[in-house]
């Protein structure tokens, strides 16, 4: 069975992106835009791995959604990457995002940056799992 990514992006052009580039690498792919996302779906969905993009004027919807994440129990162990073009506060915000184990990507990325970095912690939360 292949694993599912859910992709949440405001951007078409990203989201068909995402779609296009993980299908060819053998995963499932979920679309949703953030408006802001909805927690009690993603917990039905039980997706392997959220994929998140994280834009300047959502600072404050991203913080909720991350912390409806964390705090639903059927949430709280699926791993979200952070994908943002915000690089003049990533040290600050990458520093409370690596406070909570969620790793974060700077836009615009490389393809394969960001296939090694969904392989890697799907396969580092598969180890969690088995623990």
């Amino acid at each position: 069975m292949s694993r599912l990514i859910l992709a949440i992006e405001d951007d078409q052009g990203i989201s068909q992106l995402y779609q296009s580039i993980f299908s060819e690498a053998g995963y499932q792919v979920e679309l949703m835009e953030f408006k802001p996302a909805d927690v009690h779906f993603i917990g039905q969905l039980q997706p392997d791995l959220v994929l998140s993009d994280w834009g300047l004027e959502q600072q404050q919807l991203n913080w909720n959604f991350l912390n409806a994440m964390h705090h639903t129990p059927s949430t709280t162990h699926i791993p979200i990457v952070v994908c943002t073009a915000l690089s003049l506060k990533l040290n600050a915000l990458g520093e409370r995002l690596n406070a909570r184990e969620i790793k974060v990507l700077e836009k615009p990325f490389d393809i394969d940056e960001l296939l090694t970095l969904v392989e890697t912690t799907i396969g580092e939360r598969e180890l969690c799992l088995l623990n």
